[in-house]
């Protein structure tokens, strides 16, 4: 009976130790992210679509924010996202890069850290904003738009409903 006891003393222990992990984000804070993604998402596409006169992929829609896994994250944890494009006429690569770059800095977005002709990162609102050129006859045919938070602890059980239900629309600016 004593070894019963100091086994169930034994696995109580690290049993206790597991409530320490950092509480699920709150509802009222997640929708707070959510929204502030879907924000950073609909400035970069409105300002492409009217600095390079692109078209966002629907006259409604950017399309869904979802939730994926965080590198190296738990299970329970997960970054909202919102993964959208802008087509335009082909131009060439180069002119492509110049005519995003002015349309990201005429509407106040600066680009942040890394600038190639085909790809850059911005830094909007605190969020990291991936702008890569779509390419298309030895051309740019667009720009496909990258937009997420950083890890969050949501629930897996919250994160498997959301994505489930297909995340939710993200309306065009």
């Amino acid at each position: 009976m004593r070894r019963v006891l100091v086994l169930l003393a034994a696995l109580a222990l690290p049993a206790g130790c597991a409530d320490d992990a950092e509480p699920a984000i709150s509802a009222a804070r997640l929708a707070q992210q959510q929204d502030r993604v879907d924000s950073v998402a609909q400035r970069v596409v409105g300002a492409l679509v009217s600095g390079t006169g692109a078209q966002p992929p629907s006259a409604d829609s950017l399309g869904r924010g979802l939730y994926t896994g965080c590198d190296n994250g738990d299970p329970d944890e997960a970054a909202y996202f919102v993964d959208t494009f802008v087509t335009y006429d082909v131009r060439p690569p180069e002119q492509a890069a110049d005519d995003v770059a002015r349309a990201l800095r005429d509407s106040g977005l600066e680009v942040s850290t890394l600038e190639t002709s085909r790809s850059r990162m911005l830094v909007v609102d605190g969020l990291t904003v991936d702008v890569s050129s779509q390419e298309k006859r030895g051309g740019s045919a667009g720009q496909n738009i990258f937009v997420s938070t950083d890890c969050l602890r949501i629930g897996e059980k919250a994160i498997a409903a959301f994505n489930a239900r297909n995340g939710r629309d993200v309306p065009a600016p």
